[in-house]
């Protein structure tokens, strides 16, 4: 019956009569040829109707959608990015570790909380773990070398003078040929400089920089770093050396404070 008939039409009945002499001609036939009807049928007549059916089924929402997989993939990014601060973390304690069983000296561990910078260079700002209570002058570590020494307090934190820092000065010596200078920062030019040392003495490339204790701040023979170039300054008598620091200051996040 069609929509809107209130009645069956001449029409109405003759598509019902065709389908019902249809039927009854495909019941008369073998199988294989109901099945050959039925799937022509199914390809031709009734495939429009399986598009819309199929249509209905599928999800109208892609906006949601997309908005959920975005969500998923920003959440797995976060937990990969946690999963390899947490190696990276486990890495640094374990070579801490390490270096403090190694160390004859008490250290005590401290996690970089803050950096700062005036106009002499870089301040950092520790915690030291355990409640210890740091105390200004205290010589400060790491696991390749000195960074520097506690010049004030906040709090329970304390601030750290680093090696790039003009205002920390430090007695150190060539490890090879055990002439002491003064190692500085020098702003402008980026750079560690030992001075002091007479022309005349010799100071090889690669030559190995320790603290000489002779500046009663830091104990001797803390590591520093090595000598990266060497060149005379006639004018005054001296060598002017440049030293790379062991630590990378910059990305420096654990410390020791050594203690007494």
């Amino acid at each position: 019956m069609r929509t809107g008939s209130e009645r069956p039409t001449l029409a109405d009945w003759a598509i019902l009569a065709g389908a019902l002499v249809l039927c009854i001609g495909l019941l008369s036939t073998s199988r294989a040829t109901r099945i050959t009807a039925a799937r022509y049928l199914r390809d031709t007549l009734f495939r429009p109707y399986q598009l819309v059916l199929a249509y209905g089924s599928c999800p109208v929402d892609a906006y949601g959608e997309i908005e959920t997989l975005r969500e998923k993939l920003a959440t797995a990014v976060l937990e990969r990015a946690a999963v390899a601060e947490a190696r990276s973390e486990n890495a640094r304690l374990r070579e801490m570790l390490a270096f403090a069983e190694r160390s004859p000296r008490r250290l005590v561990p401290a996690r970089i909380v803050g950096r700062t910078q005036d106009r002499f260079g870089e301040t950092l700002i520790a915690e030291p773990a355990g409640g210890a209570r740091p105390y200004p002058g205290q010589t400060v570590v790491g696991v390749s070398g000195l960074v520097g020494c506690v010049v004030g307090l906040q709090g329970e934190r304390c601030l750290v003078r680093t090696l790039r820092n003009g205002a920390l000065q430090v007695s150190a010596r060539v490890a090879e040929t055990r002439s002491v200078g003064l190692l500085h920062w020098h702003a402008r030019e980026g750079r560690l400089a030992l001075t002091g040392v007479p022309i005349q003495r010799p100071v090889p490339d690669g030559a190995e920089v320790i603290t000489s204790g002779e500046g009663m701040v830091f104990p001797p023979g803390l590591p520093i770093g090595r000598i990266v170039s060497v060149a005379d300054d006639s004018t005054a008598l001296v060598k002017r050396i440049r030293v790379a620091p062991h630590m990378e200051l910059g990305r420096v996040e654990e410390v020791f404070l050594i203690g007494e």
